[in-house]
């Protein structure tokens, strides 16, 4: 009986201080590797740029070194200068990239996201830049939330009961992306749904219940995860999320409105620490399988396929 090959997988992942092995994901990825017949490394594009990119045309391959089939980039928008320039290397060579660098900006800025969900006619809470809206505090509907633009895990986020609170937590607010409010949808008052997505298509999903009193509904902050089933309406809304942001890898979170669910944020990273705690899903094999799906699908297609447009080719039949 004919095997398939292996096939072969990058995690882009700058280290910083923390071991790799530390971050749950990469765990699982190296976990799930045998059986998705995958070999895995991760690569961190701070020791790895030195030897790999040339510093004046970054995107010429200044080493022989073997490149994966496929790259999935695992710190969202905070890759840096050295992991863009690697991740673009990878796709100039015909790596298939999970997300590309366009797809990763853009998935990691707030405002931007809003206004791609908005544009796809999809429900979102209205979210706008706090700079273009400070002639008009008073018109706000309080409470409102504030944050930057960049961030994660429910980090720099604040739920303001009037102007002068806004104003405050704005001045005090860490960070140096902009500002945005966005509208509170007090029936989701410390809980949303998660939503992961691969190979285009809804795998599983999970209410996120935050700490007693807490507004956010992170796990990072306290909260705690509840297996809820795929119904419909979160299928449909959560995958059309992702084609709107043209990602084929994401967590998607829903907001639970009083008649309907809305589209809170798209992440191109998402952990799944919490879904693989309550779901009976190899949530890293899964990944590893549809990345390698979809990168054959690229191949046979021939290598340009999308590499003008950023458009995902489709979704894992």
């Amino acid at each position: 009986m004919k095997h398939e090959r292996f096939s072969h997988a990058w995690l882009i992942f700058p280290v910083k201080s923390a071991p790799p092995l530390t971050k749950y994901t990469n765990r699982r990825f190296l976990e799930a590797a045998g059986a998705a017949r995958c070999l895995v490394e991760i690569v961190d594009p701070n020791l790895m740029a030195p030897n790999l990119l040339d510093a004046e045309h970054p995107e010429r391959l200044a080493t022989k070194r073997p490149l994966p089939d496929f790259v999935i980039a695992r710190s969202g928008a905070n890759m840096g200068i050295n992991g863009q320039n690697l991740l673009r290397v990878c796709q100039a060579a015909g790596v298939s990239v999970f997300p590309r660098t366009s797809q990763l900006r853009r998935a990691g800025d707030k405002l931007r996201s809003a206004r791609k969900l908005t544009e796809a006619g999809l429900p979102t809470p209205r979210t706008q830049a706090l700079s273009d809206v400070m002639g008009n505090l008073d018109k706000l509907i309080y409470p409102i939330v504030l944050k930057r633009a960049k961030g994660s895990q429910g980090k720099r986020v604040a739920l303001c009961h009037s102007k002068e609170a806004l104003l405050e937590a704005a001045a005090s607010m860490p960070g140096r992306s902009p500002l945005i409010v966005q509208d509170f949808i007090a029936s989701s008052f410390g809980r949303d749904i998660r939503v992961l997505i691969s190979g285009g298509r809804a795998i599983a999903a999970i209410e996120r219940r935050g700490a007693d009193g807490d507004f956010r509904s992170n796990l990072a902050q306290g909260g705690h995860p509840i297996a809820v089933p795929l119904s419909e309406d979160i299928v449909s809304l959560s995958e059309a999320a992702a084609r709107a942001m043209r990602l084929d890898f994401a967590g998607v979170d829903l907001l639970c409105g009083e008649e309907s669910y809305l589209v809170c944020e798209v992440n191109s990273s998402p952990g799944f620490e919490g879904v693989e705690a309550v779901c009976s899903i190899d949530i890293a094999k899964r990944i590893l399988d549809d990345a390698a799906q979809l990168h054959r699908q690229r191949r046979a297609r021939g290598p340009d396929l999308g590499k003008r447009t950023g458009v995902p080719c489709g979704v894992v039949r």
